[in-house]
């Protein structure tokens, strides 16, 4: 009886979420393809490479006093060493 319900719930959903990509279809933009995907990963392989490197900035954080202001500490945003 479990694997009914485990197998039955993941299926249902699928099933709605098909059904909803079809019906909204219509409303995508459909543009032509210009080009070719594999000159765009080109490009993006030899800007990479082009970059190498390159320093990084010592602040990378976007900071506003008035938006931060729940976060902040005299203006600067509280930094974390944890994510590194």
């Amino acid at each position: 009886m479990r694997w009914r319900w485990g197998l039955g719930i993941p299926t249902i959903s699928v099933a709605l979420l098909v059904v909803a990509f079809v019906i909204g279809s219509p409303l995508y933009i459909k543009l032509k393809s210009g080009g070719s995907p594999l000159v765009r990963l080109a490009q993006v392989i030899v800007a990479a490479f082009k970059k190498r490197n390159a320093q990084l900035p010592k602040d990378l954080c976007y900071e506003n006093g008035e938006l931060d202001a729940s976060i902040s500490l005299h203006g600067k945003l509280l930094h974390t060493g944890q994510l590194r």
